[in-house]
Parts: structure tokens; sequence; C-alpha cells
């Protein structure tokens, strides 16, 4: 290494740096260095670095004149009558702003960007990162390039974008992806005694019984061998509830704290119900297994019921026919009309009492609301009534 070059052994782990600082590393100039401050001068007694000089500057300029809109500021801008091109900025912006300027960065230079087609069709991005040169997986995850090619040999196709990688904790915990690692075994399924009467769990369970894998049988970072696999789709349905999870599609009934390895959202519990509801009312609905509690449980009848409504067309009140909101409006009707007298109101149930049942079993508010007006009694006085 040149007196005047960079180390690049602290540079490239440097995060945030003054702007003139970023433009000599950039062109591939110890900061501070003979060979800076003949660049900065703007002097021409060092002939050879007469075209450093010029890039130097029109960095410089451009670089200002766009300081604090398309290249951020690491802080508060400095006061006016100190240099600006003292701001400091971090090198991970500069890196984004220099490759919308179409500026070739210096080898070494923190999150340079480098990228290419390989063999399978995988479109690979190389990003310089702690000093390494990365590939930043589609998912936006950073690995080394031994492990995308042992992430990629599994596969005869591209790597389906969907599948989320992390190479460390700190990228796991900036990025919030997990991270991953390739294993070949089989999951055991859940315990559905236990899971088929828990009303409440954490995301990262119940993603888990989502796929039919119990929880407990999953270690932080293991990935199925195959893109078909249940780890395959735990991952990914794991990255897409706690993206829900953090815009509020999907409601979490209480916080709690995460770890050094996964994104602390994913640790909020969510009721098991409504959690079925949210994958079932995906654009690309999620299967579930059936044992999995729903909000509206749908049980097929037998052949004989079947039989049984084929003779008698008239079975209250609409024969064989069904579906999931006459099964809850057939129950509320039966859990809440069968002892109501008529003349003695006190005996009837409010539309308020038969709304936040059929909610609690899964209905939507509004349903609720009309399907408790379509059972009031037609001889009960207009308005609400004290249930004794």
């Amino acid at each position: 290494m040149a007196p005047d070059d960079p180390d690049w052994s602290i540079w490239s782990k440097v995060d945030a740096v003054a702007l003139e600082d970023a433009i000599a590393l950039s062109l591939d100039i110890g900061p501070g260095g003979s060979r800076h401050q003949i660049a900065k001068a703007g002097q021409s007694l060092y002939r050879p670095s007469e075209p450093e000089r010029d890039h130097y500057h029109e960095r410089l300029t451009l670089s200002l004149s766009h300081l604090g809109r398309d290249l951020p500021l690491a802080g508060p801008r400095l006061p006016p009558e100190m240099p600006p091109e003292r701001n400091e900025i971090r090198l991970r912006d500069f890196a984004e702003f220099a490759s919308k300027m179409d500026w070739d960065l210096a080898d070494r230079f923190p999150w340079k960007t480098i990228s290419y087609v390989d063999e399978r069709g995988n479109e690979v991005t190389l990003v310089n990162v702690d000093g390494k040169q990365m590939v930043r997986t589609p998912a936006g995850g950073y690995i080394t390039q031994e492990k995308w090619k042992e992430m990629t040999t599994p596969f005869r196709e591209p790597v389906p974008p969907e599948i989320v990688i992390a190479s460390s904790i700190q990228e796991a915990r900036s990025s919030n992806v997990p991270v991953v690692r390739l294993v070949p075994t089989s999951q055991p399924k859940p315990d559905w005694e236990t899971w088929g009467n828990v009303p409440e769990a954490s995301i990262i369970q119940v993603v888990a019984i989502s796929c039919n894998i119990e929880p407990g049988a999953i270690q932080p970072g293991e990935l199925g061998e195959k893109p078909s696999s249940e780890l395959h789709q735990y991952w990914k349905r794991l990255t897409i509830a706690s993206a829900n999870a953090v815009s509020g599609t999907l409601k979490c009934v209480r916080t709690n704290p995460g770890t050094r390895l996964l994104p602390p959202c994913i640790f909020d519990d969510v009721s098991l119900v409504e959690f079925a509801a949210w994958a079932q009312g995906l654009p690309y609905p999620w299967e579930l297994p059936k044992e999995f509690p729903r909000p509206l449980q749908v049980v097929e009848a037998s052949t004989a019921e079947k039989e049984a409504d084929q003779e008698a067309p008239s079975r209250w009140p609409w024969g064989s026919y069904e579906t999931k909101l006459l099964i809850e409006l057939a129950e509320a009707a039966r859990h809440f009309w069968t002892e109501y007298k008529p003349g003695l109101p006190a005996t009837a149930p409010t539309n308020d009492e038969v709304r936040d049942w059929l909610m609690r079993r899964g209905v939507p508010q509004r349903k609720a609301e009309v399907m408790a007006q379509i059972l009031r009694a037609d001889d009960l006085p207009p308005g609400p009534h004290v249930n004794k």
C-alpha cells in the first residue's frame, strides 16, 4: 500500500465521514494525505494528479449541490461559517448517490455494487460489506459468494426471490430478515391437541403451525434443501407475516421482546382465529392445516345427513343449502332465541349481545350487526331493552 492510499482495513468499517473524505476515498485517495491535499487545493505542481484533481472537484461540486437531498446528511448540517464539505455523510448513502451519478468508485469502496447474471440465470449483485465482497440476495440480505454458491447448488432453476436470506446477526437485525442455512431434515407435525386449544400465540409459533410444523422443532436459520419444503414455506410466511404485523394489517394482541437473532415483531402474540382469517384473506390465500383453528368452521355433512336433507328439503331454515354465514346465523338463533318468550322482552337478547357473540366467532362486525337485526323477534318494540 502506497503512503497516500486508503487503509481499507479501517475505512471499510467506517459508517460516516466528512463529504470531502468520502470523495477522496471514492477516487482511491487516502483522506488527509498529500494527494488529498493537492486535490483539495487544486495545485498543479504534481502533474500526474491533475486528472485526479479535476475529478475530485467535479465530484465535490456535484455532491454539494445535492447535499441534504439526494445525498442525505448523517447528522445536523454544519453552521454556514464552517466549510460545507466537512458535513458528515454515510458511505452507504454516498455509494448509492455515486451509482445514480454513474461514477466509478474505488474497488474496495464500502457498499460499491457490481451486478451480473450467474450460470443458473440468477441476477447477482456483489456489494462491499465490512471489507468483503458479499452477494445481495433477491430478498435484500447479504451472504458470502461461497454461501451463495452453496445456496444455489440444490436448485436447477434460479433461487425463488421470496426466500429471505441474511448472513449474520448484524444483517438480520438491520434488515429484519432471518439468518438462513440449508438443512435436509423433515419437521415434526404440531401437537394439535395442544395448539387446537390455544387461543393466542406468538407470530413465529403461529406461522410454524400454519405450515404444519411443531414450533419448537425449528432452529433459527434452518432452510430446507428443496424449494417446495415446509421450511422454505415457513421462512416465506414468516417474512410476510412480520411485514404485515409491522404495517398493522396483521393485528397483534400484545407485544413481546425479541431476540438478537430475529426481528422483534415476530414474537408478538396474535389470535389464532384472527390469524386464520387474515391468512385466508390475503390476495394469494394460504393453505392451512385442516386442524388449524378457523373463525368459521364449515363441517362437511355426512352422506346420511345429505340424504336426509334431500328427503326433507324443508329442514329449518334452508334445507341442504349452507354457507359459512348461514351456519353462524343458525347457531346464533339456537344460542340466543330458543328461550325467548313472546310478550316478554326481558327474555330476548340484545342486538349488541348477538353481534359481539358472532364477532368472537370470526364474523366481520358489519355482517354481525345485520345478522343480529335479522334474528330480532318481530314482536319486540323498537329501541334497546334491558336484558334481565
